[in-house]
């Protein structure tokens, strides 16, 4: 906006009388009647105070004052949050989570994605809740082993009234268990899917989990810490409140965590440690995430100890005889 026209546009604010206060940045101080967007869209362009007074003369020192204050309020509520499912609620800078998310991604399909990028094989599926996912990879050909402390959410392939998704609920083996102590034999699964549950955990459950897992290829869909508000050995992020004051409360609702009256969202520089501690090698995340702060990660294994000592002992054995063929 030119001079002329930053003065054509106060004038016409001042003629309609208008003495609205600043809301969203369009609005204007009582009294000033410039809009806030008039303001600083001429300080964008022309960082001048004294330039600004010339342009704007009804402006005074109050109203600037005014402004800057509101726009101030206005910076601080888009970068900060309120912990206000932690056990310390606070209002904190906003200094980690994920990128905006893209809302038109829905979960079920990047599941799909997924697992047919993968051979079919068996899955596990553990706090697999309604069952939704587990039956998405039944239905691309994998042996599914669905594993849960409730069983409220599970499908009942005896009230379904299709007979073809009755058949593939049958299909998936239902098993009614804590999953942190459901036993896992290495390399037992193609696939180990913790989908929506490691953010329900407590760190040394989410440590035991993944180690359990850590030779199969592993699927996690986890919340990431907005802030990072406690810290628990290596793990920086946030303690959270489970629902419910009691273990019976808790127990009741099918979404929280079983049993522990806290859980864990590590910051996603924490949760990367945590994979790679945990025995993993590589960690593929997902981009954008699908919600806010909530992504997925694919957490690939090693060949394992044997093979890997078997790939280091060839190296060493090549290295021998390459040393021993260039002396020649």
């Amino acid at each position: 906006m030119d001079g002329s026209g930053a003065r054509e546009e106060a004038s016409r604010v001042t003629q309609t009388g208008s003495s609205a206060t600043i809301r969203s940045g369009n609005g204007a101080v009582d009294g000033s009647a410039v809009p806030a967007e008039a303001i600083f869209s001429h300080l964008a362009k022309t960082p001048d105070i004294v330039g600004l007074l010339q342009e704007y003369p009804q402006l005074t020192v109050d109203d600037l004052r005014s402004y800057f204050a509101e726009a101030q309020s206005l910076a601080r509520r888009a970068t900060t949050v309120t912990a206000w499912k932690g056990t310390n609620r606070r209002i904190l800078s906003r200094m980690h989570g994920l990128p905006d998310p893209d809302p038109s991604i829905h979960k079920r399909n990047i599941i799909r994605a997924l697992v047919r990028l993968l051979k079919s094989g068996k899955m596990l599926d553990l706090g697999a809740g309604k069952g939704n996912f587990s039956l998405s990879a039944a239905e691309l050909g994998c042996t599914v082993t669905a594993v849960d402390a409730r069983t409220v959410r599970w499908p009942d392939a005896d009230a379904e009234p299709d007979p073809a998704a009755a058949d593939l609920i049958r299909t998936i083996r239902w098993v009614k268990a804590e999953v942190r102590e459901f036993p896992i034999e290495p390399g037992e699964y193609d696939l180990v899917c913790v989908l929506r549950l490691l953010h329900h955990l407590k760190v040394t459950d989410q440590v035991s989990l993944l180690k359990r897992c850590s030779t199969m290829p592993t699927l996690v869909d986890t919340r990431n810490a907005k802030v990072i508000v406690d810290v628990e050995g290596l793990h920086d992020g946030m303690l959270i409140l489970e629902h419910g004051e009691t273990r019976d409360q808790r127990d009741a609702v099918p979404q929280v965590s079983w049993s522990n009256p806290h859980s864990f969202q590590n910051s996603e520089e924490a949760l990367l440690r945590l994979v790679l501690n945990c025995g993993y090698v590589k960690i593929m995340q997902m981009r954008p995430p699908h919600r806010i702060d909530y992504t997925f990660y694919l957490c690939l294994p090693s060949h394992g100890k044997s093979e890997d000592k078997l790939a280091r002992r060839r190296k060493r054995r090549a290295k021998r005889k390459q040393t021993g063929q260039s002396t020649g």
